[in-house]
């Protein structure tokens, strides 16, 4: 990687002498004035373009766009889901494969399982125990959560965006 170019180089240097000789400096302040400049010249210089997209890269799987079939999941009076309740997200590791994905609830002990479905897309869905779990009778719960996921290096990465999902279940009077 080259620090600086030719160019700024020029550019410092032709400006550390005007300096030199409108301040009328002695060589020694000169040096140190002309290091300070090199220094911040070089530094801002060598800095590298995309250091995120870098750290992306060489960081380990990144995790994109988690997602709910549907932001509540209706349960009927046997406490099963009235509809599908999957849940998908996009994993990319562009430095190893994806070994594991998973969905952690934030407020519940659950973890659920994604499979690879076809590309980076990965797809899990609660069982209907764990959704018996979740529910309150009569109540609309939300749960929190973030999926989790691990490349063949051992590397694991969080996603920073969190899923929310409602779990609402009957009201038995009786």
């Amino acid at each position: 990687m080259k620090c600086c170019n030719d160019r700024a180089a020029g550019t410092s240097i032709a400006f550390i002498k005007t300096i030199m000789k409108t301040l009328n400096l002695t060589s020694a302040f000169a040096v140190v004035i002309a290091s300070s400049v090199a220094f911040t010249l070089s530094a801002c210089s060598s800095s590298p373009k995309g250091s995120e997209d870098q750290q992306m890269v060489m960081g380990g799987p990144r995790i994109v766009n988690p997602r709910a079939q549907s932001d509540t999941i209706e349960l009927n009076q046997y406490f099963q889901a009235k509809e599908p309740n999957a849940f998908f997200v996009d994993v990319q590791d562009f430095g190893g494969s994806v070994e594991n994905v998973k969905l952690r609830f934030l407020n519940a002990p659950i973890e659920i399982p994604m499979d690879k479905v076809g590309g980076t897309t990965y797809r899990g869905e609660l069982s209907s125990q764990q959704l018996k779990s979740m529910a309150v009778t009569g109540k609309t719960m939300k749960y929190d959560a973030k999926v989790v996921a691990r490349n063949d290096r051992g590397v694991v990465s969080v996603s920073k965006d969190t899923l929310s999902v409602e779990v609402e279940a009957p009201d038995f009077k009786g």
